[in-house]
């Protein structure tokens, strides 16, 4: 089970509570021991929040609604850790990671089994069509990076398929958690 929920809704107050249980090494993740929660987002914009704790490994994420309009939409990869310690920390886990959608308030009707798209999925979609040459009226005349796609000659197009393709795969395989280092003071 998630401890992060999978969709936010950028102007509103967010507020959830979840339970860490226990580190690795068997301590228990609590302030008491000298633990901090963060959570970081990354995506459109970066965001980071410290987490309070609640008693015990109960912590609680709260970020007002005058700090959440602030935030952009879309999707965004996130990782919930915990430090121990002054930096450099004595110890640090990765608890969560994954990935979680922002939508704006006028997004709030869509259906919950809407799978985001992200940019570079639709980009490598209508150049895909394109080449395939059943591209309709409207991906005829898109333009990406100032360039319309109905002018574009077939070596251009190609190198913007492929540049679509490797990032939207590197969005699909990113593993949040290579990213963070274990930091342990012997």
């Amino acid at each position: 089970m998630a401890l992060i929920p999978r969709k936010i809704i950028v102007g509103d107050s967010l507020y959830f509570k979840f339970n860490t249980g226990n580190a690795p090494d068997g301590t228990s993740i609590t302030d008491t021991n000298g633990f901090t929660l963060y959570l970081k987002l990354r995506g459109p914009c970066d965001i980071d929040i410290t987490a309070t704790a609640d008693g015990g490994s109960t912590w609680i994420i709260n970020v007002p609604s005058t700090t959440t309009t602030e935030w952009v939409d879309g999707l965004y990869q996130y990782v919930l850790y915990a430090d121990k310690g002054e930096s450099p920390f004595t110890d640090s886990w990765t608890i969560e990671t994954g990935k979680v959608e922002l939508v704006d308030r006028a997004d709030k009707a869509t259906s919950p089994t809407t799978e985001p798209v992200s940019y570079y999925k639709r980009i490598f979609d209508a150049i895909t069509a394109v080449l395939e040459n059943r591209a309709t009226k409207d991906q005829e005349s898109m333009s990406i990076a100032n360039r319309s796609l109905s002018r574009t000659p077939i070596d251009d197009l190609l190198r913007l398929h492929g540049w679509a393709k490797d990032n939207y795969e590197r969005e699909l395989n990113k593993s949040f958690a290579a990213k963070n280092k274990l930091k342990i003071r012997m």
